[in-house]
């Protein structure tokens, strides 16, 4: 599948699951007239402006995690650098530029505000969210998935670092997941998503920082297992903190908004995705800097 293919579906495909795993298809509806026909009023607008936010929020995200899984596949691929390096625009940076497309014609219905009118008019649907597990969470969340698995990198015909091992290493999972555990656990609440966000993005930046030096101290005493170890710990995090924002830190925060009981946090939703394409960024140079270099 072409890269850009690629991207285009993880951002437009993702985005699309990840509405239909946290809203109800009555709500759906209702957002698209508010985006297509005429804004809705009061509180119905509201939502319908939140939820636009956060489809916004998710192609920034599914553009990171694409720029994740575009690195994997170049270096998985086991050509050469000069090769590789034709590659690296469309295929690492393709997807980011393509979600921050998508998230600036989904940022548009954010904006759009009601008239006020003399006449009351009916709510087009219930904002009362309704139970959590619903048809639409179950096809969502298995679209999601099949879509992840669709567009995650495979490895090349000649031998070279396989994408799974990049990122799917389990210590860099595992410190993620306990560490979001842990503080989601100490801040408390955490059905209200605002733990879970801090503890995903202290967690999973903490474990990319500790994998960003391990390479660093790797460049300084020339050893390129230890540059290699680091790079992969941090990639993987952040593929970790990622996935684990779009599948559940995200979902949970914005019942939460729904329900009125928390503010969407737009630090988290939008800073840790383009934290993420810069540790990408820095990835590429790191890699490709030392191998043009001695080709």
């Amino acid at each position: 599948m072409d890269a850009l293919v690629t991207g285009l579906v993880l951002v437009g495909g993702g985005t699309a699951a990840l509405a239909l795993a946290t809203h109800s298809a009555r709500d759906l509806a209702s957002w698209l007239r508010h985006a297509f026909r005429r804004p809705l009023p009061g509180e119905a607008g509201r939502c319908a402006r939140a939820f636009w936010e956060s489809a916004s929020r998710n192609a920034v995200l599914l553009g990171a995690l694409g720029a994740a899984f575009g690195l994997a596949a170049i270096l998985g691929s086991g050509r050469g650098p000069s090769a590789l390096a034709e590659q690296l625009g469309v295929q690492v940076f393709g997807p980011p530029i393509l979600g921050l497309v998508v998230a600036t014609l989904c940022a548009l219905p954010a904006c759009r505000r009601s008239t006020p009118s003399l006449e009351a008019e009916p709510r087009p649907a219930s904002r009362a969210p309704g139970p959590w597990l619903r048809v639409e969470t179950v096809l969502g969340y298995a679209a999601f998935l099949v879509l992840l698995a669709a567009v995650f990198p495979a490895s090349g015909a000649e031998p070279g670092l396989r994408p799974v091992d990049l990122l799917l290493h389990g210590p860099a999972w595992l410190s993620v997941v306990g560490g979001t555990v842990v503080i989601a656990l100490y801040l408390g609440e955490p059905s209200r998503g605002r733990s879970i966000l801090v503890g995903l993005a202290v967690a999973g930046g903490a474990s990319a920082l500790l994998g960003l030096l391990q390479a660093f101290h790797g460049m300084a005493v020339v050893k390129i297992e230890t540059v290699a170890g680091g790079l992969v710990f941090s990639l993987s995090a952040a593929v970790a903190t990622l996935v684990g924002l779009g599948a559940v830190g995200f979902p949970v925060g914005d019942r939460a908004v729904a329900e009125g009981e928390g503010t969407p946090s737009r630090l988290v939703g939008f800073g840790v995705p383009l934290a993420a394409v810069l540790l990408v960024a820095i990835a590429c140079v790191m890699v490709f800097t030392p191998m043009t270099a001695r080709s």
